[in-house]
This record gives C-alpha cells, sequence and structure tokens, in this order.
C-alpha cells in the first residue's frame, strides 16, 4: 500500500505517508473516543460509522 515501487520496503517520503496515515486514524480514534476511556464503545462506534456515511444496525 506505502511501498509504491514493490521493494518491500519503504523509503523516507513513503515512510511519511504511512506515519500520516497512522497519526490521521489516532486522531480520528481520539474524536469518537468522546470519554476518554482508550476505547470506542458501541455508541461511539456507531457514531464513527455514522461520520463516515456507513449505517449500523446493532443486535442486541
Amino acid at each position: 500500500m506505502f511501498d509504491r515501487e514493490n521493494k518491500a520496503g519503504v523509503n523516507f517520503s513513503e515512510f511519511t505517508g504511512v506515519w500520516k496515515y497512522i497519526t490521521d486514524w489516532q486522531n480520528v480514534f481520539r474524536t469518537y473516543d468522546r470519554d476518554n476511556s482508550g476505547m470506542i464503545d458501541k455508541n461511539e462506534l456507531k457514531q464513527a460509522l455514522s461520520g463516515f456515511g456507513n449505517s449500523l444496525v446493532l443486535i442486541v
């Protein structure tokens, strides 16, 4: 995905892409972990998925 040249490794430019991808997802996680528990509960997950345009049907 980040190894654009298929050389079984990444150069610095590709690494910065990996790092941005990771930090972007960390920020998304923190945004939806509203109670700062370090976990996303089912309600927070539902809000996150809805924010991404997905619908979630909770089965009880």
